[in-house]
């Protein structure tokens, strides 16, 4: 989480949105590819910091239930939100939303998927559309 805050708080502040990292509970380990794990966080993020306006709120944070064998790292934005009848297709490859098609190739949530599920994890969404959006990425604790 430490890494990215580091890597992305300066694209927020350049685009005047809030980027809060809580601090993560510090006896939590997972058995995974940082780097992958990072590849996904920030991929999640730039989307965050992507679509959401200035003024906006981006937040990464990390929640461990002890009755949970797994560990949820969130990402949630106050961007526009995903319309109920794209939410099934956000984690495929290639695809993008007409009415939010910007740059990029439609890889990167399908990337997050690919790592959640190497990890034996999952990723999943919630939005509300005028309100925003959060993924959340489930891991394996170790």
């Amino acid at each position: 989480l430490a890494r990215a805050r580091e890597q992305f708080a300066p694209l927020a502040a350049e685009k005047e949105i809030a980027f809060a990292v809580p601090v993560a509970p510090a006896d939590v380990l997972l058995m995974a590819d940082a780097d992958r794990v990072h590849q996904a966080l920030g991929n999640l993020i730039g989307n965050a910091l992507k679509f959401t306006p200035a003024a906006g709120r981006v937040t990464l944070a990390a929640h461990v239930d002890p009755t949970t064998p797994v560990v949820r790292l969130e990402v949630a934005d106050t961007g526009p939100g995903i319309a109920p009848a794209y939410l099934p297709h956000v984690f495929d490859r290639f695809w993008q939303a007409r009415e939010t098609r910007r740059a990029g190739a439609g890889l990167g949530l399908a990337i997050v998927k690919g790592i959640a599920e190497a990890h034996g994890g999952d990723v999943t969404v919630t939005s509300t559309v005028g309100e925003g959006t959060t993924f959340c990425l489930e891991l394996p604790r170790a």
